[in-house]
């Protein structure tokens, strides 16, 4: 596809998602780029390019492009005033701030004043990994992940998520164990994050719970 219409929509957004869930952070952030230059006023490749941006580490990048009506993606206003707290003290929070912005994607969240997959993502980079875990079993979430939304699960970010025990029962709800251990065909965490035996252990019995 990418090479049949280079960087079109709704293919490129989707090839640098892939390629940063790949951890290949250059390339996706390149291949973004691109597509913004293609298609400047995509509301999904805005979108795209702010969230790679902002969940890579490219902080003062995703505040520029907040800061710019020419690539800044459509949020709420409260959402676009968190968002920019929580990048501009990106990994310098001190104990109070971390709380406070938990508190505050979170009750959003709930409230359906950002998407949960957004706010998941910055609490677990804000440590929050209970919180985290209580908005993927929200309303909110499950329309989400009904749809297929549950790349995000699986980038680079989220790793600590995905090193939790609760993370088998998320992956015995999506239907993701059973395609693993059906399939026998397993994701890069159960070699890369943690121990085969024990990715198979841990998924065998989330599916044993989901029964």
């Amino acid at each position: 596809a990418m090479a049949l219409h280079p960087y079109a929509e709704p293919i490129a957004h989707n090839y640098a998602r892939a390629l940063s869930l790949a951890g290949e952070d250059r390339l996706s952030a390149e291949a973004i780029r691109r597509a913004a230059v293609y298609n400047p006023d995509h509301g999904v490749t805005r979108q795209v390019r702010f969230e790679l941006a902002a969940f890579d580490g490219r902080y003062d990048e995703a505040l520029a492009l907040l800061a710019d009506p020419e690539t800044r993606p459509m949020l709420r206003r409260r959402e676009g005033e968190v968002l920019t707290r929580y990048l501009k003290g990106a990994g310098h929070w001190d104990d109070a701030e971390r709380q406070a912005l938990a508190a505050e994607f979170s009750g959003m969240a709930l409230h359906g004043e950002i998407d949960c997959d957004l706010a998941i993502m910055a609490l677990v980079a804000l440590g929050d990994i209970d919180a985290a875990f209580a908005l993927l079993g929200a309303p909110a979430m499950e329309e989400l992940l009904g749809i297929g939304k549950t790349y995000f699960l699986f980038r680079p970010l989220l790793a600590p998520l995905r090193a939790d025990p609760r993370f088998g029962a998320v992956a015995a709800d999506l239907g993701l164990a059973r395609h693993w251990a059906l399939r026998g065909r397993w994701p890069d965490l159960c070699r890369d994050e943690v121990a085969p035996d024990f990715c198979h252990r841990q998924t065998a019995q989330a599916m044993a719970r989901h029964r």
